[in-house]
């Protein structure tokens, strides 16, 4: 019986011997006891720990682990849950990150610090601005020393800045792009055409400058708006690469202001700018020419048209017989004859055996004379073209160098010149031209 006892006391040990306690302050913490545990490692550090779950093999932990640390940085910031500290692969640090639509407005970014700038490397930097308005308005990125720098969230300061102070830190300025396009409507008379213009950079203090940022209209148009004297003022300038038909419009919207005295630029419904051209402006051949060069380009299209051709769209420079050409070609195919009201002409050169049997019987002329070409070619524009007929007549004139004619007649000479004047009693005549059997000339 006392072997027993004692048996039972010594297994009695083995079980109550051992005594833990876990205080209300612990942190998830784990209690082994009357265990044997053989090679014991425990880590502190996750540098360690990551390393040493590869080597196991335990990917699993290393995700939730880096999982978890990750989650913690994240709501380390102090205006979580509006921002958080988010890792920046590109920076390799964590950053300060908006985590709802309006955490800027709330807290808006800023950055305070102390640069130094040699300002006479910006001779047109006012007085009156900062360095941040001229970099915007020159649309200038400027380099700085920097001597103090500090990212701030609202009145918070950043603590996940992207840039920190450093030593010989330099700070690049630049600025944001001026404000996209938009569409605005120039309004001459009934003539409207819309455009798309953008603010450019100005150098001049105090004055802003608009430009067109497309050719579609025909045409370039630089408004300049000077706030310190109040006034605005614009420029036209011609584009080529638009079609003939876009470049008649052009000519119309040229004509109106020219006729109205008046440019209106709308906004939608608001009236951003109302010019009115001076007299100078006016006379300049950008508007006196609009209505010869709008008809020349509409009689072009015509004749493209009717024969198949296709002239080229860079019309500039336009010589007196192509638009005299293309006015008689145009009106020949609608049917009409195109007539001029002259008091002298030298147009005409006809070989003697062509020569009407009445240019020489009357000095004074008859009331009508009338002249047939056959089968001509006609240049147009770099194109070329084949005439069945030119038919010209001429009301109230007389032959002015008749004499001459005569000789050259008689000489039996070529391309024998003809010179027009008005019959007595008048001071101007007729001349009517037709181009029969048109067509484009095959190369």
């Amino acid at each position: 019986m006392r072997e027993l006892i004692a048996m039972f006391e010594k297994v009695k040990g083995l079980f109550c011997t051992s005594t833990s306690s876990i205080g209300s302050k612990s942190n998830n913490n784990t209690v082994i006891q009357n265990s044997s545990i053989n090679n014991l490692v425990v880590c502190n550090n996750t540098t360690e720990f990551i390393p040493m779950m590869a080597e196991a093999k335990r990917y699993d932990m290393i995700q939730n682990q880096v999982a978890e640390l990750l989650l913690q940085a994240k709501r380390s910031h102090p205006l979580y849950p509006v921002f958080s500290a988010t890792y920046n692969e590109k920076l390799n640090k964590l950053v300060s990150t908006p985590e709802t639509e309006d955490a800027f407005s709330r807290y808006p970014k800023s950055i305070k610090g102390a640069y130094l700038f040699d300002k006479k490397e910006f001779p047109y930097m006012d007085d009156n601005e900062n360095i941040w308005e001229y970099s915007y308005r020159t649309q200038t990125k400027m380099e700085m020393k920097t001597t103090a720098y500090k990212e701030y969230l609202g009145e918070h300061e950043d603590p996940f800045p992207v840039m920190e102070y450093q030593d010989g830190m330099i700070t690049v300025l630049e600025p944001p792009p001026f404000p996209p396009a938009v569409e605005v409507n120039m309004i001459a008379g009934d003539i409207i055409i819309p455009v798309m213009i953008r603010r450019k950079p100005c150098m001049e203090y105090g004055v802003l400058m608009f430009e067109t940022v497309s050719n579609e209209c025909g045409f370039n148009v630089n408004i300049i708006v000077n706030e310190k004297q109040g006034t605005s003022s614009f420029r036209i300038d011609k584009t080529l690469d638009c079609s003939l038909y876009v470049q008649v419009q052009r000519e119309k919207w040229l004509e109106e202001i020219q006729s109205n005295r008046l440019i209106s630029i709308m906004l939608g419904d608001a009236e951003i700018l109302r010019a009115v051209p001076n007299e100078k402006d006016l006379d300049m051949p950008l508007f006196k020419l609009a209505p010869y060069i709008r008809c020349y380009i509409e009689n072009l299209l015509t004749i493209e048209h009717h024969t198949g051709c296709k002239f080229s769209t860079k019309v500039s420079q336009i010589s007196m017989k192509d638009y005299n050409t293309a006015r008689i070609m145009a009106s020949s195919i609608e049917g009409k004859w195109y007539c001029e009201k002259k008091d002298f002409d030298n147009t005409i050169r006809c070989d003697y055996d062509k020569l009407p049997k009445v240019f020489c019987s009357d000095k004074d002329g008859q009331d009508e004379i009338l002249a047939v070409a056959d089968i001509i070619n006609i240049s147009l524009y770099g194109q070329c073209f084949t005439i069945d007929k030119y038919i010209i007549g001429y009301k109230h004139a007389r032959i002015n160098n008749l004499t001459s004619v005569i000789k050259n007649r008689d000489k039996k000479k070529k391309q024998i010149l003809l010179t027009f004047r008005p019959i007595k009693g008048h001071d101007t005549f007729f001349k009517y031209q037709k181009f029969e059997g048109i067509s484009l000339l095959s190369e």
